[in-house]
């Protein structure tokens, strides 16, 4: 069975090469996607590899943000358009595998017909968070955590708590008035346009995941349609 990996990846050139070069075999192909803010180029062991292919889209992702499945969708793309069968797997740079690539091989044919990912109702695993599909989130800078997390309220509000910082030290750059006023309007503008709730059910879980080419297929087909 053919394996596809799916590498996000930041920092640490070395580790990245030995995460492929232990994941390596005759039936691996490596796709793999650099954060566009990060000053990791693409090792030069790698590079040069049949089997190895670095996105030429490259994306600045933020930790929480859509920008991940952002990057997440250009590798499986590219993985279905070059290889479009097998087995599609995400993973880290950061990561290492703990079992042979035979046992992996042996893994995946027996449960040659299963997805692996997690997804449980939203309520269930983020019941405290349930802003994240209510309000809307402008990213302040690049880094982890600086968002403004714009609320839908109604025009009685309009004036009162309309904004909420994600950090506390970026209240007072709000207060600075260091953001563009242009922003700040445009996010006013957004929040009469939320749905209250989403078209369908909601579910989350972890990023990673293991799937079939039919399921990605038809993955990339619903986005395309």
């Amino acid at each position: 069975m053919k394996k596809s990996y799916l590498i996000l990846a930041h920092k640490g050139p070395e580790q990245l090469t030995r995460l492929v070069n232990a994941l390596s075999d005759d039936n691996s192909w490596f796709f793999i996607h650099i954060d566009a803010k990060s000053s990791m180029g693409e090792p030069e062991g790698l590079s040069k590899r049949k089997n190895v292919f670095f996105l030429r889209e490259s994306i600045s992702c933020i930790w929480g943000d859509f920008s991940i499945v952002s990057a997440t969708l250009c590798l499986l793309k590219e993985a279905d358009r070059r290889i479009g069968t097998g087995r599609y797997i995400l993973i880290s740079g950061q990561d290492y595998p703990l079992a042979s690539n035979s046992t992996i091989s042996e893994f995946f044919l027996t449960h040659k017909d299963s997805e692996f990912l997690e997804c449980r109702p939203f309520e269930e695993i983020w019941s405290q968070q349930r802003y994240r599909i209510e309000s809307y989130r402008l990213n302040i800078t690049q880094n982890r955590g600086e968002a403004l997390i714009v609320h839908p309220i109604g025009l009685k509000s309009l004036f009162s708590e309309a904004f909420q910082i994600r950090k506390r030290p970026w209240r007072n750059f709000l207060a600075n008035k260091q953001i563009d006023v242009s922003k700040k309007l445009y996010a006013l503008g957004l929040i009469f346009k939320r749905r209250q709730e989403p078209p369908i059910p909601v579910f989350g879980g972890s990023q990673w995941f293991a799937l079939t080419a039919e399921i990605t297929i038809e993955i990339l087909r619903f986005l395309k349609n």
